[in-house]
């Protein structure tokens, strides 16, 4: 998966941009990027708990083809980007045809509405993503808990219709729009939840097995 994201920047050795707010710049979780992708691109972190290698984040940010973002508090992390323009300058990277990925956290932040454990491990919807992708969204959607606490929250019009990922599973958008999922297990499987009838309908979408 990390060959098909370098993939998608079209570029040989691409700038990506790991941020790893969400797990407060845990330095394990960073040089495990780096082994990932030190070969593959040109890799960089950005820190808000730290130092950073560069004088401007702002400018490094808009430079990347692709943001990286890890996982951890979703919560946290939106509102730590929000306070230092982190979410807009991001915005303006998309704009300008950077490639924007995550995992767990690093999904849920690009939606509008997500399922999380942000406040005493109790999962819930939250409705302060980024809109860049204007549904919700459930990661880790092959435990229980997870897939039962997005269902209901469609079915109770808590949250709107949106997009569930297994383990191992991503799901890739052009723009705003869904073009296929992708996963490197030969069983993991990604959905389109939507509200019919008062019953929640699960969409079974089309993954490329990597």
């Amino acid at each position: 998966m990390d060959d098909y994201i370098i993939d998608l920047a079209k570029k040989k050795k691409p700038k990506i941009c790991f941020l790893a707010t969400a797990s407060g710049d845990a330095i394990g979780y960073i040089e495990k990027f780096y082994n990932s992708f030190h070969k593959r691109g040109i890799p960089s972190h950005l820190s808000l708990f730290g130092k950073n290698d560069f004088d401007d984040p702002y400018k490094h940010i808009i430079e990347q083809e692709i943001i990286y973002v890890g996982g951890g508090n979703t919560v946290n992390l939106l509102n730590l980007w929000n306070l230092y323009s982190i979410s807009s300058t991001i915005v303006k990277a998309w704009y300008n045809g950077t490639v924007l990925c995550g995992i767990s956290a690093g999904m849920n932040c690009w939606f509008k509405e997500f399922i999380t454990d942000y406040f005493w491990r109790k999962l819930k919807p939250y409705h302060c993503g980024m809109s860049l992708l204007p549904y919700s969204a459930c990661p880790h959607y092959n435990n229980s808990e997870f897939r039962k606490i997005f269902r209901n929250a469609i079915k109770n019009n808590h949250i709107s219709e949106g997009y569930a990922a297994e383990e191992c599973v991503g799901i890739v958008f052009k723009g705003i729009i869904f073009d296929h999922a992708i996963s490197s297990n030969d069983k993991a499987k990604a959905y389109y939840l939507k509200k019919e009838d008062n019953k929640v309908i699960e969409e079974e979408l089309n993954v490329v097995r990597l």
